[in-house]
């Protein structure tokens, strides 16, 4: 779907449709929008230098969508721009991640078996796999609600589930960094277990 539509839908929003722009590449899909970006904000300058594609990306919805729980390998800096009804984030670190989520980079890639709940609770996708996830209900998770303004700091390599809410156009901008290679090798022994002996996590 062409850009134009999705626009065009977002603000005319049907009930029945549920759409959502992930990750818009703002220089090579909305080039005439860069010059309108804001100052790119310190904290995301000293995360690291811009990521070579994609450096700063949209995300918009105008109906309660949500994210599949996943990680990023790469600093992420999102700033809510627009959606008074605000944005909910799961936060989960990767030491807990490594012990709790049960992630199989070959089966989930960066994303997981598991989702959270609004009410902050994890379930597995297929409930018939209940019994193999029995410790996620361990999982110690942070919750964030962002407003316009407001912006997030999420760390490479933590897992984290995004709620859109409200019938509203929703709009988030990212700032994508390229992480310090000594941190994120760091931070990747802990997400895959290397230090955690009762992990499940397959790298």
């Amino acid at each position: 779907m062409k850009i134009s539509n999705l626009l065009h839908y977002l603000y005319q929003p049907d009930p029945e449709i549920v759409l959502y722009g992930a990750q818009l590449d703002i220089h090579k899909s909305l080039p005439e929008l860069a010059k309108y970006l804001p100052a790119t904000p310190l904290e995301a300058e000293q995360l690291g230098p811009a990521a070579k594609s994609g450096s700063e990306t949209f995300y918009i919805s105008a109906s309660p969508v949500r994210s599949s729980l996943h990680y990023d390998s790469r600093e992420n800096l999102v700033c809510l721009l627009t959606g008074n009804k605000g944005k909910e984030f799961f936060l989960v670190d990767p030491l807990t991640s490594s012990a709790l989520l049960y992630g199989d980079q070959k089966q989930y890639g960066n994303g997981s078996p598991l989702t959270f709940k609004m009410d902050g609770t994890l379930v597995p996708d297929d409930m018939a796999e209940e019994k193999r996830y029995n410790l996620m209900k361990y999982v110690s998770s942070s919750r964030v609600t962002l407003y316009p303004g407001d912006c997030l700091y999420i760390p490479i390599f933590w897992y984290h589930q995004v709620f859109s809410l409200g019938y509203e156009l929703t709009v988030s901008l990212n700032y994508w960094r390229t992480p310090n290679k000594g941190k994120k090798d760091d931070v990747g022994r802990l997400l895959c277990g290397r230090r955690h002996k009762s992990a499940s996590m397959t790298c």
